[in-house]
């Protein structure tokens, strides 16, 4: 069996971008294979973490291996400009483009960033919303509406895994809104 990972990775903040850019540079270190492939969208922070590039856009990457933790060597697949990642349709389009360029019998999702439990997760505050003082985040309904999308849009029915790097997120609000897909 064939097996994609999707790592969604919303580091553009202050806290996060770091800790973030080690992660998807510790994916990098095990790469892909013939059959585990591993794909990430990475949108990181202005003013914060200035390494590798200092680069702020939200960009793909198809993750080969590579040893080195400070610089993201892999593929860059495209370059989108600064997006919401909190926008339940940027998920969508991310887990489209994936599953459609690399089709696999088995699909992970792992959304990285804040987590709020019920509240949400991928709290993004790049572009700012004028309407509101907070970060735009995707809440758990909207995640549930982005799951559902991505059912009726993609080849995709249930993800083997679907994991939520964030904290607060191991709770039955959520685990009930997952649970179908």
């Amino acid at each position: 069996q064939t097996w994609l990972v999707m790592l969604y990775a919303d580091a553009d903040d202050v806290v996060i971008e770091y800790p973030l850019f080690l992660d998807v540079n510790e994916a990098e270190k095990v790469g892909s294979t013939d059959r585990v492939k591993i794909v990430v969208q990475l949108d990181r922070y202005e003013g914060a973490f200035d390494g590798d590039g200092d680069w702020t856009t939200t960009k793909r990457f198809y993750l080969t291996q590579y040893d080195d933790l400070e610089q993201i060597k892999s593929e860059q697949v495209a370059d989108l400009g600064e997006v919401n990642m909190a926008d339940l349709n940027i998920l969508v389009d991310f887990v489209s483009w994936a599953s459609s360029t690399y089709p696999a019998d088995k699909y992970v999702l792992i959304i990285s960033d804040h987590g709020g439990g019920w509240t949400g997760i991928a709290w993004d505050p790049d572009p700012p919303d004028p309407d509101s003082e907070w970060p735009d985040g995707m809440e758990i309904n909207e995640l549930d509406e982005a799951l559902q999308k991505i059912q009726t849009t993609t080849g995709v029915q249930k993800f083997e895994l679907i994991g939520l790097d964030a904290c607060l997120m191991a709770q039955l609000e959520v685990f009930t809104a997952l649970a179908p897909y």
